[in-house]
């Protein structure tokens, strides 16, 4: 059996349980049959079908065949880099507000990758910022940090 696998499944299914009693602790609206539990809830659900999903192909494929490597130096430095990023954006979503922070963290992120193009990267970042923007501050009508310029 794939050891890692199986001890991901467990961790994570033990999660979803712990998500799941979380959400319904959360308190219902009243008049409304979705509250603010209902999504992470349903997440929830979801990873524990997916965690037990994990664990059968993990039992049921075996030992394992050794064809798992490492990552080297590289791609750790990499990934490294990407969670000191993750600190930076939401430290830096409240000084330079989301707009900024959003748009620079997309940015270095997927140059980071190194998967596409510079044109890609600055399209498909702008692009980004401004659709997450629509939706949380004009559609839900909520407010997002603006920084030091207000934006």
């Amino acid at each position: 059996m794939k050891k890692g696998d199986l001890a991901a499944g467990a961790v994570l299914l033990c999660l979803s349980f712990v998500l799941i009693y979380q959400s319904t602790r959360m308190p219902a609206i009243s008049g409304l049959s979705l509250g603010p539990g209902s999504l992470p809830c349903g997440l929830g659900i979801c990873l524990a079908v997916l965690s037990v999903i994990l664990i059968f192909q993990a039992l049921r494929h075996g030992a394992d065949a050794g064809g798992h490597k490492w990552p080297d130096r590289y791609e750790l430095k990499r990934a490294l880099l990407l969670v000191l990023l993750f600190g930076l954006y939401t430290a830096a979503a409240t000084t330079a507000g989301f707009t900024l922070a959003t748009l620079a963290f997309l940015i270095i992120t997927m140059r980071l990758m190194k998967s596409f193009s510079w044109k890609f990267i600055i399209v498909s970042s702008v692009a980004a910022t401004a659709f997450i923007y629509v939706i949380f501050r004009i559609c839900l009508a909520i407010p997002l940090p603006g920084g030091f310029l207000g934006v």
